[in-house]
């Protein structure tokens, strides 16, 4: 939490501090406030519901799922209606940065259109699938770690901007409203 502290600092006043959080316990929570200025927070663990919403502290919050075959996406948005958004993830061992996709085709159209604006899709994404990602979820926003890394934990720079790239092509073509 110390070095997100610092971090914070230097970050432009229109840009959230996301802090993310896997199964916390309150004085874990409390200990990051105190040395962090995160803006909103994301659970990406077995949160229930109550347990974000009082963990967030009235702050905003996202909430990760783990896609598989038998995910109940009604269920999980009225679950967890509060969250302000929604980070899709691959359903795999542990919790996320697994840099695995999942079948963009388990989340129904429906479900896709009506949730577009807080659909934070991740899981695999890198520059070659963003862009089919995008036009075919409309996500508000795609999460990306493992797909622009030469090895586990390294960031490439030229990965970065192809993602970049595809992600701003992507977005010009992407319709503006959801019907």
């Amino acid at each position: 939490p110390e070095d997100a502290g610092t971090l914070i600092t230097q970050l432009p006043a229109s840009t959230d501090a996301v802090g993310l959080v896997v199964n916390p316990t309150p004085n874990q929570m409390e200990a990051i406030r105190a040395t962090a200025a995160i803006t909103l927070w994301q659970f990406h663990g077995d949160e229930t519901p109550e347990q974000c919403r009082r963990l967030a502290g009235g702050l905003p919050w996202i909430k990760a799922a783990r896609i598989g075959q038998s995910f109940n996406f009604p269920e999980f948005s009225l679950q967890y209606g509060d969250a302000v958004g929604f980070l899709l993830d691959a359903l795999v061992d542990g919790y996320g940065g697994s840099g695995t996709a999942f079948n963009w085709n388990l989340i129904p159209n429906t479900w896709a259109n009506v949730n577009a604006h807080r659909v934070v899709l991740s899981g695999g994404l890198n520059s070659h699938n963003v862009g089919e990602a995008i036009a075919r979820l409309h996500p508000c926003a795609v999460d990306i770690s493992s797909g622009v890394e030469i090895r586990k934990g390294v960031k490439d720079p030229a990965l970065i901007r192809q993602f970049v790239d595809a992600v701003r092509s992507a977005d010009q073509t992407k319709p503006t409203s959801h019907s």
